[in-house]
Formats: structure tokens, C-alpha cells, sequence
């Protein structure tokens, strides 16, 4: 159980890292960015990079690319409680 959780919190850090070096990259900004993606779209848990329109918020399926979505279930990665469907997000899982 604890080497799981450690192994999640490395897989995380890692994300972040790509992150932040992924804003650096100017190329990632060449692409045709739309003001906010529907329900169901494609979308990028980015800031200023194809986000989710109104409440719907991205639910990624791998590093950079997702599904705009009403909410996130349980185990889903997320940066906000608001995000969730149960409104908790922890270590930037939802609980």
C-alpha cells in the first residue's frame, strides 16, 4: 500500500515536471487554440490551451490530452475539489 502511494506520487511529480517544461516549448503553442471546447470535445489540461467551456473540465487520458467531461469520477486526476463529482480532490486525485 505505501509502495503504491509512492509510486502515484512519483507519476505525479513527473506530470508536473512535463509541465512546466511543455510551457517553455514554443512549438506546443502553434496549434489552433479555440477560446473553450464543448462537452465531449478534445482538450488540454493547459492554461490558455484548449480548456473546457463554462463547468465541463478535461478528464485526461494521457499526459496533454483529454475529454472535456461534466465532472471527474473518483481516482481521476484533478488540480481542484470543484472538478470532482464528489467535490474532493487530494494530491490531485479525486476521493
Amino acid at each position: 500500500m505505501i509502495v503504491t502511494k509512492r509510486i502515484e506520487f512519483i507519476w505525479n511529480s513527473i506530470f508536473i515536471i512535463i509541465v512546466v517544461f511543455t510551457f517553455k516549448s514554443s512549438e506546443f503553442w502553434r496549434e489552433n487554440n479555440l477560446p473553450c471546447k464543448n462537452l465531449g470535445s478534445f482538450c488540454r489540461k493547459l492554461p490558455f490551451s484548449q480548456r473546457c467551456c463554462d463547468t465541463t473540465v478535461c478528464d485526461l487520458n494521457a499526459p496533454f490530452s483529454g475529454t472535456c467531461v461534466r465532472c471527474l469520477d473518483k481516482g481521476r486526476f484533478c488540480l481542484r475539489s470543484s472538478e470532482c463529482c464528489n467535490k474532493y480532490c487530494f494530491f490531485f486525485k479525486c476521493r
